[in-house]
């Protein structure tokens, strides 16, 4: 998830793994040349790991690499949307808490961002059910508020409620987006895609829902986990370059 300087030849490397969550531990020598563990101290690589005990972290003592995902360093765009989830985990998570669930579930998304032609859908499909997994899922089949079913009516997106409100129902001291319903639609189906890869892979997301969609779980996760992560910029620059 993250590789930070430690010394002249050391680093901290903070990885995930399924069964003890986010773990940070010192990689010894591992910014030397012939280091035999600096591959998979890289972004992107799934390893298994033996460690040691250290005074105030664990000490990376050997590393296997079991696979690497190459295909997401020879496309910026790959790169950028891994980049941006790894982040996000990193940021979401506490240290030693597992998650088994979410790690496989970054794993099958970094395979589907290599295999899709647009992987924006996958990225929202993550951000709703890595919120869900830490007990935000956003309430998209009632009215956050009342608890009534909301139909084929425009309605708001409110993190501070949880989710769906109808506008009548909307403090307005509170942040909201503005969602068709083809946006919930969307939302819902990315939340619990029915087969992950064949409707995810194939899934584009229409122009005219995705700014809608966009800011709805960016507010959603902005609200929850009370933080940006730094990578989001960048996609961000690179939508703004792409040709209308």
């Amino acid at each position: 998830l993250r590789r930070t300087d430690y010394g002249e030849f050391d680093a901290v490397v903070t990885f995930l793994t399924r069964d003890a969550g986010k773990l940070a531990c010192i990689a010894r020598g591992v910014k030397r040349p012939r280091s035999k563990n600096s591959p998979a101290c890289q972004m992107f690589v799934l390893s298994r790991l033996s460690l040691a005990a250290g005074r105030r972290l664990p000490v990376l003592t050997q590393t296997d690499i079991v696979e690497s995902f190459y295909g997401l360093r020879e496309d910026v765009w790959r790169a950028a949307y891994a980049t941006y989830l790894c982040e996000l985990v990193d940021r979401a998570l506490p240290d030693e808490e597992p998650h088994p669930g979410l790690y496989e579930l970054l794993l099958a998304t970094l395979r589907g961002v290599i295999a899709s032609a647009e992987p924006e859908a996958l990225a929202h499909s993550f951000e709703l059910r890595l919120l869900a997994e830490l007990g935000y899922e956003p309430v998209l089949d009632r009215c956050a508020r009342c608890g009534e079913a909301i139909g084929e009516e425009e309605a708001l997106f409110s993190p501070a409620a949880g989710g769906l409100v109808h506008v009548e129902e909307h403090d307005p001291r509170e942040p909201a987006v503005q969602v068709s319903p083809r946006v919930v639609a969307a939302m819902r189906r990315l939340l619990r895609p029915e087969r992950y890869e064949v409707d995810l892979l194939r899934t584009q997301i229409p122009s005219a829902l995705a700014a809608p969609l966009r800011q709805a779980v960016r507010a959603h996760l902005a609200f929850h986990l009370e933080t940006e992560p730094k990578s989001l910029r960048f996609l961000d620059q690179l939508r703004r370059l792409e040709p209308d």
